[in-house]
């Protein structure tokens, strides 16, 4: 069971196949993690702890199907699950998009435009290298990465961007502890 405070202010129960069990009208905002319909012990007298917390976003979420049955080749359902995080945010809806001429040679396809959506949508919450990671292989990843415009990146070179960066470099104090039987990444020797 999923339970999220949608953008207007609604308390939402969603199961995981993404439909909706009870709607309740609530005013706690979305940075208010206190869980008002928390009747175990653990709440207290003004129902206010217990061990509901808001983890993950519905967007996050719908998202993630999009993305899955993008992967299986169900694009209709892809974009279904694309069109309801559009919709909540009152942007069009991804076949009106599409058909934009500035829209569709940044965002070509089905993809990329789950990709672009995870970027604006979840900006700030750490996902989005993981989300490269998940979406490109590194090659793919490495000319993603070179194809960008550099005046976007500032003093960050995109050129320095390789495939070494798909892992982390083992620290120099790890490595010390058995440099026999340690090795450092690829790429970092």
């Amino acid at each position: 069971m999923i339970y999220c405070i949608d953008w207007n202010g609604l308390l939402k129960t969603h199961t995981l196949d993404g439909n909706i069990k009870q709607t309740i009208e609530d005013d706690a905002c979305i940075q208010d993690v206190r869980t008002p319909w928390d009747t175990s012990t653990a709440a207290g007298t003004n129902g206010y702890g217990g061990n509901d917390w808001i983890l993950i976003r519905y967007a996050d979420v719908a998202l993630m199907l999009a993305e899955v049955n993008m992967y299986l080749g169900d694009n209709t359902a892809a974009i279904e699950y694309l069109d309801m995080v559009r919709e909540r945010a009152n942007m069009p809806l991804y076949n009106t998009v599409k058909n934009d001429p500035a829209y569709s040679s940044k965002f070509p396809t089905l993809k990329l435009a789950i990709l672009h959506e995870r970027r604006v949508l979840l900006a700030f919450e750490h996902h989005r290298w993981f989300d490269l990671l998940r979406f490109f292989t590194i090659d793919e990843l490495v000319t993603y990465m070179h194809a960008k415009n550099q005046a976007d990146y500032g003093k960050a070179k995109l050129s320095n961007f390789g495939i070494k960066d798909q892992y982390f470099p083992i620290p120099f104090d790890e490595y010390q502890l058995d440099p026999v039987k340690m090795y450092q990444n690829p790429y970092y020797q």
